[in-house]
């Protein structure tokens, strides 16, 4: 009988001792998801200048993409981003080739997760000029 007393009282002491910790919250949580981008599907276009240019880029590559979710807010970024683009022409054209991470800066983007109540995330990112 007292044994009993004595491992009830034991746990709730330890329910007790434990629960501010527990109630203090956690840090958001880290989900990095990892993208392939499909060459035949991804092309980026150039256009524009005092030149008229007007090239078109075959992408492909991979990315991961960080987002920490907290209750109603959060972060995004990328990271990882090895993403490439060549020339594409009609005719014979020398191989060029771009670096898409530099050109776009994808691993400086970063944005926040949008406050929604829907099943899928929502990242806004800031705008540049």
């Amino acid at each position: 009988m007292q044994q009993s007393r004595f491992l009830c009282l034991l746990a709730i002491g330890f329910l007790v001792c434990g629960a501010p910790a527990a109630l203090h919250g956690q840090d958001p949580a880290d989900i990095v998801s990892h993208y392939r981008i499909l060459p035949r599907l991804s092309v980026l276009r150039e256009s524009g200048g005092f030149a008229g240019i007007d090239r078109r880029y075959r992408v492909m590559g991979k990315f991961d993409l960080r987002t920490q979710v907290g209750n109603w807010t959060g972060n995004a970024s990328f990271e990882h981003a090895e993403v490439w683009g060549s020339q594409i022409s009609d005719g014979p054209v020398p191989a060029v080739v771009i670096d898409v991470d530099q050109i776009l800066n994808l691993e400086g983007l970063g944005g926040e997760v949008l406050p929604v109540a829907a099943p899928l995330t929502c990242i806004g990112l800031p705008a540049t000029d």
